[in-house]
């Protein structure tokens, strides 16, 4: 009967088949719709992590060979993989012959020494504003402090763009470069005791 074309099968028979096959290839575009989206999600999951990737050491970058600690009464270059593990920085512009910025030191010194000891992949880098370097060296040694800095004239554009106008500034910076006090977006001045805190 199926070679001579005289087997039929009923029409409601024919109709539920097709109901069948229609829905089965709605079902096969609809994973593919959810394979592609998923696909699609993947990618830019993947692209945002390699992203992330890209940016995570750029404050690190951008101190590679300018940094220098002191060293009992000595200022010396310090070893780059010494801030390896820093994920959160503050920058610190000051200088010597700033009054509220000698005043501020200590008490910044006292808070580093404890957010450090809860935080060791937190990091505080001192800007000087200072005229020479004798004055930097100085005010290093005079107040003992226990961060590194950042050799002086060795500062760039990228490093001061966190800088306001007026100094003590102190600002918190993630290791991408994204500011994370308001200071260091919109330069209005912020206490530094505030961002201490």
């Amino acid at each position: 009967k199926l070679k001579n074309g005289e087997f039929t099968i009923p029409a409601q028979e024919a109709a539920a088949e097709l109901r069948r096959r229609q829905m089965n290839a709605a079902r096969l575009q609809q994973a593919a719709a959810s394979d592609a989206a998923t696909a699609a999600a993947m990618e830019q999951k993947r692209r945002q992590i390699a992203e992330r990737i890209r940016q995570s050491g750029k404050v690190r970058e951008m101190l590679r060979g300018k940094l220098v600690r002191l060293e009992g009464a000595n200022v010396r270059p310090m070893d780059d993989r010494e801030i390896e593990n820093a994920r959160l920085f503050a920058f610190y512009y000051s200088a010597h012959w700033c009054g509220p910025c000698r005043k501020l030191t200590p008490q910044l010194i006292e808070a580093y020494k404890q957010i450090k000891q809860q935080y060791p992949h937190f990091e505080l880098i001192f800007v000087s504003r200072d005229r020479d370097e004798f004055n930097m060296t100085e005010y290093m040694r005079g107040t003992k402090m226990p961060w590194p800095a950042v050799r002086f004239k060795a500062d760039s554009a990228e490093i001061n763009q966190f800088a306001g106008e007026s100094i003590p500034w102190l600002v918190a910076v993630s290791e991408s470069g994204l500011a994370l006090t308001k200071n260091g977006v919109n330069k209005q001045y912020i206490q530094p005791q505030e961002i201490i805190d």
